[in-house]
Formats: C-alpha cells, structure tokens, sequence
C-alpha cells in the first residue's frame, strides 16, 4: 500500500510540473530559433528559376531563363536583349524575415527596391517591391507574395551550385 501511495504522490508531482517543463522546453526552442540567425555567405551561389509573379500575374516561363549568380553583394540576373541585370545589395539579417536593399546598376533598367528573402534547403524566396519614378514611396513587402495591390514581385529560386 505504501508503493502505492508512493507510486501516486510521484504521479501527481510530477502532473502538476508538467505545464512548467513544456514552458522551459519552449523557451529553449524560441531561443534557439533566436539564436539560428542568417548566414549571408549561404546564399552565394547558382541559383535557376522556379516560379515567379509579378503584380499578382504568373511570370512567363521563357522569362525565367538562365542562372541567377548571387555574390558576397551583387546579383548578376539573365535581362532582356542579352543585356544581364547587375545588382547591388545589403541585407539586414537581423530583420525577419531578412531583408534586402538593392540597386540595380546594369541591365535594360536601372532602379532601386526594397524587399525580403528567405533561403531554406536551397530553396530562395524573394519578394520586392520597386523604387520607380512613378512609385518613389514603395514599400518593402511584408509577406512572401506578389499582388495587384503591392505591385510586388516574388521568386522562387533553387540552388544549383
């Protein structure tokens, strides 16, 4: 009977820690999400075209042609007639989702936009919204995605090398 009543005082103390050991598990877990921050040097590389929209509209397959190389701080991008997108950018990598400045100093047009990207398994997603004459106050999106509303674009890339 003693083994019993043992058995069960142990049972209902540790029932009534439970709530308190999910708590601390939980706050490790946040902290060690806190704590996997963003490593810029893994987005350099190779990187092909999976989706892309722009405004809201699917991009056209032809348009989404050729690599993407993305250095310690440009992106050289496949541009219409030939002419490569040469495009400087900074990160916040504090920022989340990181975010992105960029400057394009090459290719059929030249600009500035501000977005945010994410690069899980290989997989880059990109959302930016552009800086143009018309729309000097555009706005860094805040969501993965691409609408008539934000006149955003969003990419998904894949990493090839």
């Amino acid at each position: 009977m003693k083994s019993l009543i043992a058995l069960l005082l142990t049972l209902s103390v540790a029932f009534a820690l439970s709530p308190a050991l999910q708590a601390v598990d939980k706050e490790a877990k946040d902290k060690d999400k806190k704590e996997a921050k963003f490593d810029a040097a893994d987005l350099v590389g190779e990187y092909e075209y999976v989706s892309g929209v722009d405004s809201g509209k699917e991009v056209e397959k032809k348009k989404l042609e050729g690599p993407v190389k993305i250095g310690k701080t440009t992106i050289t991008a496949p541009g219409e007639k030939g002419k490569d997108f040469v495009i400087e950018y900074t990160l916040d990598t504090k920022a989340s989702p990181v975010a992105i400045d960029m400057d394009i100093k090459e290719g059929p047009a030249k600009g500035k936009a501000l977005g945010i990207l994410e690069l899980k398994d290989k997989e880059l997603k990109l959302a930016y919204a552009p800086m143009t004459e018309k729309d000097k106050d555009a706005r860094r999106p805040a969501k993965f995605e691409s609408t008539k509303e934000n006149k955003a674009l969003y990419f998904v890339l894949k990493k090839v090398k």
